[in-house]
């Protein structure tokens, strides 16, 4: 039943210019699930704004540290992204493909959240 569209990416993928990356069309199609506002007060927040450095947990931090906290990280902490409204998919699919570069979504360790969204508070 799945081979059919699997089988649809890999012809299509294989178009593409760029080697030794994934084809966007894989990566484009690939989303991370919507977060239930637990790995949201459990896990790592990275903010990803349309310009500028990104947010690891309130702390700014530029791309090549955001690669360094992700291989540190791995397989320890869940994480939550949000992204601002207007951002280029150019750089969303940079962020998620790194998140997926590193195994979280295949551990379920990767979430979407509303930009901005508050982190409950545990009392």
């Amino acid at each position: 039943m799945h081979v059919w569209p699997l089988f649809l990416i890999a012809i299509l993928g294989g178009c593409g210019s760029e080697q030794g990356s994934e084809p966007a069309e894989v990566i484009k199609a690939t989303s991370f699930p919507a977060d239930d506002l637990t790995t949201l007060l459990n896990g790592v927040r990275l903010e990803v704004p349309k310009t500028g450095n990104f947010s690891w947990n309130s702390q700014d931090v530029s791309g090549e540290t955001l690669l360094a906290y992700l291989k540190e990280a791995k397989g320890r902490a869940r994480i939550v992204v949000q992204i601002e409204p207007g951002t280029s998919d150019e750089r969303v699919q940079w962020v998620r493909h790194q998140i997926l570069a590193y195994g979280y979504c295949e551990q379920s360790l990767c979430a979407e959240a509303p930009w901005k969204a508050v982190r409950p508070v545990v009392n």
